[in-house]
């Protein structure tokens, strides 16, 4: 019997960069590439730092995250604990977390946003009034954001792959034919 390991760590990340290009090449739908670009990019993370933190503890890690439910940020702290990783979430790399999970819970636990915006005679021009709207998922959807995120996500999920257990070489990381490599032969 084969045994494989799925990765949904690379797949995910494997999206979001097929996303980001997508966007970068098109301006139609490209703000949907985005919003889809960086909510892959969390997901991504949320999947390294689960698949990783199963390396390091096995059921221990799974049974301490279904039984507190951790914030990821939280998850982060015990993960980079436990391999010995110094990490600043003030730096520029590790900076994007809290934004990119305050995004990713907005994505997921949607919720209608009020938009304020002072426009002149709002009764007599309506149409003026909907033109140039900006929500607060609208204005974090740039390409300049997205590339930012897509590139600190491969930074963050290297920079704990170094420090940690694994066997796989930093130049097979994401390179996973569809993020799926043998384990065992029985």
């Amino acid at each position: 019997m084969d045994y494989f390991n799925h990765n949904t760590f690379v797949n995910h990340y494997k999206t979001a960069e097929f996303l980001f290009d997508s966007a970068k090449l098109n301006n139609e739908g490209q703000f949907y590439n985005l919003v889809s670009c960086i909510s892959f990019c969390a997901f991504s993370l949320e999947a390294y730092i689960n698949h990783q933190g199963f390396i390091e503890q096995n059921e221990e890690w799974n049974k301490w995250d279904s039984d507190e439910h951790p914030c990821f940020k939280t998850k982060v702290k015990k993960l980079a604990e436990i391999i010995h990783l110094d990490i600043d979430f003030n730096n520029d790399i590790f900076s994007i977390i809290t934004p990119l999970f305050q995004f990713r819970d907005l994505i997921v636990h949607g919720h209608s946003e009020q938009v304020i915006k002072k426009v002149k005679n709002p009764q007599n021009n309506t149409k003026g009034a909907m033109l140039n709207l900006s929500s607060h998922i609208d204005k974090f959807c740039t390409i300049k954001n997205a590339e930012v995120i897509l590139k600190n996500t491969k930074e963050i999920i290297e920079q704990f792959h170094e420090q940690s257990q694994s066997d796989i070489s930093k130049s097979r990381l994401f390179s996973l034919g569809n993020g799926s490599y043998a384990v065992k032969r029985t």
